[in-house]
C-alpha cells in the first residue's frame, strides 16, 4: 500500500514535487501476470498475421515468456522501444537483505529489456543504506548472477543512485559498478535536501520525502559529472533530475549522460513535453548528433 496519504505535494512556484509514496505496488506476481497476459494478447494477434510461426512458438513456449526472443523483437514488443522495469524493496524486509531484488530479477527479467535496481528512494527505511560500499558490492554481484541465470535474451541491468552522496561514496559506487559488470547507472533519484533556492511555501517544502524537479538539477548534475570522471566514460549513464527543456537535456549529455529521463516536468507540462524537448535538441545541435556531445565538456 505504500506510505499513508497524503504523500505527494506540488511546489508550484518551483515546478517541483515532494513525494513519499514508499513503493506502493501490486507486487511481483501481479505484474508478472500482467506482462504474461500482454504477451499472450500479442501472440493471439500474431497468430492472425503469422500462423505458422505462432504455432511453432506455442509448442516451444506455451507461456509466451520467450516470444519476443523467438520473433527477434524487443521485450517491449515494439520496434525501437524498450520496456524497463523498476525494482524496489519491501518496507517490511530486512534492511540489509538483497533478496527482494534477486526475486524481482528472476521473475520479471524475462519480460524486460532493462531492469533498474533502485537503491535510492528516500521513502523506504534503510533502503539508501544499500549504497554503502560492502552491501552495494554484494547487491550488484547477486543481481548480476540472477540476471545471467536467465535463459534467452538477458535484460540490461542499471542501478539508480541518490544525489545526496559524498564524493567518496560516489567513487565507491562507480568502482563497484565497474567491477561488477553492471550495464549502467541512473543519476539520480530525488533528494532529501531542501536547497535554499526553493521559492515555495515553507510548510510544503518541509514535508518529508524526496524532492524532484528543477531544484534537484544542480545536485544530480554534480553527481553525474563525478561518476563520469571516475568511470572514464566507460559506463552508460542516464541523467535524471530537473530536466525541463532541451538545454537541460544537452547539459546532461555534455556532462556524460548517454540517455536522459523526465519525471516532474512531464507531470507539470503534459505529454507534449517529450516532443518539445526532442525538437529543441535537434534545433540546438544543428549539424551535430546527440552521440557527438556525450561527455563533451571533458574533451575540451
Amino acid at each position: 500500500p505504500g506510505n499513508p496519504q497524503p504523500r505527494m505535494f506540488r511546489l508550484h512556484d518551483d515546478k517541483a514535487v515532494i513525494n513519499r509514496y514508499g513503493f506502493n505496488s501490486v507486487g511481483h506476481k501481479m505484474v508478472e501476470l500482467q506482462l504474461r497476459d500482454r504477451l499472450r494478447r500479442y501472440l493471439y494477434h500474431s497468430a492472425k498475421l503469422h500462423p505458422r510461426t505462432t504455432a511453432s512458438l506455442l509448442t516451444s513456449s506455451p507461456d509466451g515468456a520467450s516470444l519476443s526472443d523467438a520473433l527477434g523483437i524487443n521485450r517491449s514488443l515494439k520496434d525501437d522501444k524498450l520496456l524497463g522495469i523498476n525494482l524496489g524493496k519491501n518496507k517490511s524486509s530486512d534492511p540489509e537483505s538483497v533478496d527482494d531484488y534477486v526475486k524481482g530479477v528472476k521473475s520479471l527479467g524475462p519480460y524486460a529489456d532493462l531492469l533498474v535496481i533502485n537503491v535510492s528512494s528516500p521513502n523506504t527505511p534503510g533502503l539508501r543504506g544499500l549504497q554503502r560500499k560492502d552491501i552495494f558490492e554484494k547487491l550488484l554481484n547477486e543481481v548480476i548472477i540472477a540476471r545471467d541465470s536467465l535463459s534467452g535474451s538477458r535484460p540490461a541491468l542499471l542501478v539508480k543512485i541518490a544525489p545526496d552522496l559524498s564524493d567518496d561514496e560516489l567513487d565507491d559506487i562507480a568502482d563497484a559498478a565497474m567491477k561488477s559488470g553492471v550495464d549502467g547507472i541512473i543519476v539520480s533519484n530525488t533528494t532529501i535536501s531542501r536547497p535554499n533556492s526553493l521559492y515555495s511555501d515553507s510548510s510544503l517544502a518541509s514535508e518529508t520525502g524526496g524532492l524532484s524537479g528543477p531544484p534537484l538539477k544542480p545536485l544530480a548534475l554534480k553527481s553525474l559529472r563525478k561518476i563520469y570522471q571516475r568511470t572514464n566514460g566507460e559506463l552508460t549513464l542516464v541523467g535524471c533530475g530537473g530536466i525541463s527543456n532541451a538545454k537541460d537535456a544537452l547539459e546532461y549529455a555534455r556532462a556524460g549522460a548517454t540517455l536522459v529521463q523526465l519525471y516532474t516536468s512531464f507531470a507539470y507540462d503534459g505529454v507534449g513535453k517529450v516532443r518539445e524537448i526532442k525538437d529543441g535538441i535537434l534545433s540546438e545541435l544543428k549539424d551535430k548528433k546527440w552521440t557527438d556531445i556525450i561527455g563533451e565538456q571533458w574533451k575540451n
